[in-house]
């Protein structure tokens, strides 16, 4: 809701005096590679966590850590503990008596002990992404370094949703990215009904990125003061125009060199609905990546040319070899009696020759005129046709 604006919301991203980013990392319970980093911080002389959320195996696996790493203070620790036999074993690590705590999920809230800059998060895959999140900020609290590493049994039998959410954890380990992560959660989890609590229901079916554009159109209008029964034809009215072109349009790997950076603007550039939104995604590119390429300038004259298109209700444009238009029959068309003479007295003012094909199905050929390229042409057509219609 609050994405959309039906809710205000605030984001604290400076981070805390001398606070350093935490380095995150997914392995295998390595034995030899566990012992090293235990051993590193104890040097240090820090403290370590090992997380393990299962009681019935927590005295095994601590047994195996003590085993492994012998030089080292270490305890148990977990919720169904009597309350004074927790309390001391918690004392005994704040006091720097114990040097490792292994522990089941108790810690993910509360606790805060800047000596503790080492963390073991065991069968990390079957945590949620909030979960990993708030688990590895029980370190790093203080100016000195921390490590977080996330243990995985495999890295080849990972559901797809646990490697999301791993990647997700370890990509986003800067300071103020809480935010970021809530997203990708969304991305993966789905939202669910904004008025309960269920992960499923239209989201699921329409997927986040759709049901968030229909909601946000929908209370776009409501603001506008338009009834809620008149918003079911919201939809409808939005016409994403499929184009067929003959030139290259996108952003190449030798431009945009990481695959989510270009899968983040090719979904921002589908969003866009106005030139204004288009114009300030090809500053950023340009801001950050250099000039556009021959491909990414393509891309975004395609993208520019879909605005009007869409603008016009326009269902299907065709760039090769001449330019086939193809109007949508969705819910409020423009109408033959209003298209058909505008259509006419734009293409005579500038000489252009064209043809229609079926007027029941809103078809038209606007033919190649040579001194021009055929975007440059078909956005110039359009740009007049909305003037003419004062759309």
């Amino acid at each position: 809701m609050s994405l959309i604006g039906v809710r205000d919301f605030s984001v604290i991203k400076t981070p805390p005096k001398s606070r350093l980013p935490i380095l995150t990392e997914v392995i295998l319970f390595d034995p030899v590679l566990i012992r090293d980093a235990i051993l590193r911080e104890l040097e240090r002389g820090g403290q370590v966590y090992f997380v393990h959320n299962d009681i019935a195996s927590l005295a095994r696996i601590s047994h195996k850590l003590s085993e492994l790493v012998p030089e080292a203070s270490l305890a148990y620790a977990h919720g169904k503990m009597p309350a004074r036999e927790l309390e001391r074993i918690m004392r005994r690590f704040i006091e720097g008596e114990l040097n490792v705590l292994v522990t089941t999920t108790i810690i993910e809230s509360g606790i805060d002990i800047p000596n503790a800059n080492t963390i073991f998060i065991n069968d990390a895959h079957h945590y949620g992404l909030a979960q990993l999140y708030q688990l590895r900020g029980r370190v790093g609290r203080s100016n000195r370094r921390a490590f977080a590493f996330l243990i995985v049994p495999t890295f080849s039998h990972l559901k797809p949703d646990a490697v999301l959410k791993l990647k997700a954890i370890t990509r986003h380990s800067a300071l103020g990215s809480g935010y970021q992560l809530a997203l990708h959660d969304l991305e993966i989890r789905g939202v669910g009904n904004i008025f309960g609590v269920e992960q499923s229901g239209n989201v699921q079916a329409l997927g986040y990125e759709l049901y968030m554009k229909i909601l946000k159109e929908a209370f776009d209008r409501l603001k506008a003061g338009e009834k809620l029964d008149s918003l079911a034809l919201a939809t409808d009215e939005i016409v994403d125009t499929e184009i067929v072109f003959p030139f290259a349009a996108l952003l190449p790997d030798d431009y945009v060199p990481l695959k989510a950076q270009r899968l983040h603007y090719y979904r921002r550039l589908s969003e866009a609905r106005s030139q204004v939104d288009l114009d300030q995604i090809e500053k950023e590119l340009i801001d950050i990546f250099g000039n556009l390429p021959p491909a990414g300038r393509g891309l975004i004259e395609l993208h520019s040319l879909r605005v009007l298109a869409s603008a016009l209700s326009i269902k299907k444009m065709f760039l090769v070899p001449d330019i086939q238009i193809f109007w949508s029959d969705r819910a409020q068309p423009i109408k033959p009696e209003v298209l058909l003479p505008a259509v006419k007295s734009v293409a005579q003012q500038n000489n252009w020759s064209f043809k229609f094909l079926n007027r029941d199905n809103f078809g038209l050929v606007l033919y190649h005129q040579n001194q021009t390229s055929t975007i440059d042409q078909a956005k110039q057509f359009l740009n007049s046709l909305l003037q003419a219609l004062n759309l």
